[in-house]
């Protein structure tokens, strides 16, 4: 049997397993950017780098070995058998990368006294989850909720453990006993607002993202204010927020500190 044989019965069979693999993913794209990680946090929270990850490994490694083991020279019940054993490697490879993106989701965006946070479910210890308060022990799987962190005064009896934690990493988002609701903070958030006018002088890319997430925030520009925004990976983005209701109205990439 030459090459050109063996590929006129590769290949289709290949070709079919890449749609059914491409329309997967499809499926799992609306999954992970429409619900886990919506506009910004795809990029914010490392979303799309995990995404792009998980697709190119799953889309190409089924297809690649349907295109290997298919043979006109091999019996059914082998090739069946060797088909079952792809399909339950890309399954399971699929459900790892699905299980992978779903842990690092964000749950949180957080109002931390002069920033925001994105705050993934991995950075919580599960362990300090039953010290959340407030309807906020259960960490959401459809998009983060906006929340505010209760930062420690200098009166308070554990600041000084609050502060080290914070210097290790733990800042207050982080720690579940710290959670409050977002209503009670909205005159707190409105004084920390800094004024568009502050990110005036930025190089034109910088500016033009700036002004197309203002236009998209549906309020006039004089009402907005901003706050930086702060991730694991990264700090170069922005919170548009309403001046008077505290509301979050966008974000843009740009440096807010």
């Amino acid at each position: 049997m030459n090459l050109s044989q063996r590929l006129r019965r590769a290949l289709p069979a290949a070709g079919l397993h890449l749609v059914v693999s491409v329309a997967v993913a499809g499926l799992v794209a609306w999954l992970v950017f429409a619900i886990w990680y919506p506009y910004p946090y795809r990029a914010i929270s490392g979303g799309r780098d995990l995404f792009t990850l998980l697709i190119v490994v799953d889309v190409v490694i089924g297809p690649a070995l349907t295109l290997i083991l298919v043979s006109p020279s091999k019996p059914r019940a082998e090739l069946l058998r060797d088909l079952a054993l792809v399909a339950a490697l890309q399954l399971g490879a699929l459900a790892y990368g699905l299980y992978t993106v779903h842990a690092a989701r964000p749950v949180f965006l957080s109002f931390e006294g002069n920033r925001f946070r994105v705050v993934s479910a991995a950075e919580i210890d599960p362990k300090t989850m039953p010290q959340a308060q407030h309807g906020l022990g259960r960490l959401s799987h459809l998009g983060p909720v906006t929340i505010a962190a209760r930062l420690s005064k200098n009166t308070d009896p554990d600041f000084t453990e609050s502060i080290k934690q914070s210097m290790e990493g733990r800042h207050p988002s982080l720690r579940p006993e710290r959670w409050e609701p977002y209503d009670g903070y909205r005159q707190a958030v409105i004084a920390e607002l800094k004024p568009l006018a502050a990110l005036k002088g930025r190089p034109a890319e910088v500016q033009a993202r700036l002004d197309a997430a203002v236009a998209k925030a549906a309020v006039p520009a004089d009402q907005l204010g901003f706050l930086p925004l702060q991730s694991r990976t990264h700090d170069d983005w922005i919170v548009l927020v309403d001046r008077r209701s505290a509301e979050v109205r966008g974000f843009a990439e740009v440096d807010g500190w």
